[in-house]
């Protein structure tokens, strides 16, 4: 039934855009046409046309599909004819024929308003025969087209109806970003341990080295089960990052390469969600298994299971708490680690649409190895504001995390107490909404990030400007 209606709600639209726009005539001729056994000798072609029109305004659409087939084995090329064709072949229960006659239309359309038609129909007959992919990309060749901000709409919420009924869900994203510090090294050409009166010189490969980062992020997502009562899905979760050092930074670091530091995720979790979990009992199961690698080598395999669940507060308030425990199993000679994590998140939505997030977790990993055992947490704040100002949308987020090593030791020597860190990071987003391409908004980001430690190994400061792109719907 969740596919039926997703259907129909494709089809509902496509009609109304060919009433409004391709049609051209007035509801007041509609009457109920007779379905005579047309033939083409017997009609002009804009006889045939009108009689089209009006059939299937009236809603006689074997006729109007009858008089389509007539009008474009006339004028093979004539769009108005294969948007009748493609509108009444969907609705006669031929979606590959009536999503054909759509592409042939778009092809031959001379303007966006019949490109429009023709992708919304060509996505229409894709719905109706559960190509759910070839569907999203014709709504969004539709959305390219589009000339007003209710079509654009329209395109939306037509795309959320064939996102809800697909199994499938697939996200892409891609980023590039210039920073001042792309590996994550220090500020400090020195190696200084507080209260300890030993002072190293660090490698150039653990300094900070300016270049660019640009990453691809991607989930692919299937759900097998879904009923009133919950929904079981498996997914694959990918990131890849890419990394160039500038000249400055191979000048501090001539052996290094920006492959060195280039990370990599792969992922498989197959997840369970609870539609109405009773008391307070969790409504997400996740359990998790993955490979990472750094530096194009293999770094840890990787088992994770999650836990959560979400209160609604009221209509526009809820709290989310979580339960990870993960262990880490190292594939470079290293201990071996085990984590877990406990997290709230608090979120709140405005009247005029803007979110607001608050959250605190907490952290303790536990390992033989001490460099590798500690406990943290951390405190964030972030927004998304829900309306566009001069089609721009801002989001942000301002975090604070503290990390601390009971034992910790840079070689021989044991560090006194400890390693303590903190760092303070900030993000703010600019979602470029009047820019799209294919429905594809650019988004600029403003990264910057300090952080402090009694190992100044881990000391240092990253400011970058960053540029993705993000679904508009």
């Amino acid at each position: 039934m969740r596919r039926r209606g997703a259907w129909c709600a494709a089809i509902d639209l496509a009609a109304a855009a060919l009433l409004g726009a391709v049609v051209g005539v007035s509801a007041a001729w509609a009457q109920d046409v007779p379905t005579p056994d047309v033939r083409a000798d017997t009609l002009s072609y804009d006889q045939a046309r009108l009689l089209a029109e009006n059939a299937w305004i009236s809603g006689n659409v074997p006729l109007a599909n009858q008089l389509a087939r007539l009008m474009s084995e006339a004028r093979p090329d004539d769009v108005a004819a294969l948007l009748m064709l493609s509108a009444t072949e969907t609705a006669l229960g031929r979606p590959e024929e009536g999503r054909a006659a759509g592409r042939r239309a778009f092809a031959q359309a001379e303007s966006d308003a019949a490109r429009y038609q023709a992708a919304y129909l060509a996505s229409s007959g894709a719905m109706a025969d559960e190509r759910y992919g070839a569907a999203q990309y014709w709504l969004r060749r539709a959305y390219q087209s589009a000339e007003t901000e209710t079509q654009r709409d329209r395109i939306a919420g037509a795309f959320g109806a064939v996102r809800r009924a697909s199994p499938w869900q697939v996200r892409l994203a891609f980023n590039v970003a210039p920073s001042s510090n792309v590996n994550g090294g220090s500020d400090s050409p020195f190696l200084v341990i507080d209260d300890s009166p030993f002072v190293g010189v660090l490698s150039g490969a653990a300094r900070a080295l300016s270049g660019v980062e640009a990453s691809v992020t991607g989930t692919f997502a299937y759900t097998f089960a879904e009923t009133a009562a919950g929904r079981t899905s498996l997914a694959f979760h990918g990131y890849r990052s890419f990394v160039f050092l500038s000249e400055e930074a191979q000048d501090i670091a001539p052996r290094a390469e920006g492959s060195d530091f280039e990370y990599g995720v792969g992922e498989i979790e197959l997840r369970h969600q609870i539609a109405d979990a009773p008391g307070p009992l969790p409504d997400t199961y996740s359990l998790a298994f993955g490979q990472t690698w750094y530096g194009g080598d293999r770094l840890d395999r990787v088992g994770r299971l999650t836990l959560a669940r979400t209160f609604n507060l009221s209509a526009r308030t809820g709290l989310r708490f979580t339960a990870e425990g993960e262990r880490r199993l190292s594939d470079t000679g290293a201990q071996d680690r085990t984590g877990s994590e406990l997290a709230a998140r608090f979120f709140h939505r405005l009247d005029n649409g803007t979110v607001l997030r608050f959250g605190l977790s907490g952290t303790q990993v536990a390992s033989d190895d001490g460099n590798a055992a500690y406990t943290g947490y951390e405190v964030h704040a972030g927004f998304w504001m829900g309306e566009a100002v001069s089609g721009v949308r801002l989001s942000g987020r301002v975090a604070y995390n503290e990390r601390s090593y009971e034992e910790y030791s840079v070689g021989f020597i044991d560090v006194p107490g400890g390693r303590d860190d903190t760092e303070w990071s900030a993000r703010l987003n600019l979602h470029v909404d009047q820019i799209d391409v294919f429905g594809f908004v650019p988004v600029v980001s403003l990264i910057g990030s300090t952080s402090t430690s009694n190992v100044s190994r881990f000391e240092g400061e990253s400011l970058g400007v960053s540029l993705g792109f993000e679904s508009a719907f």
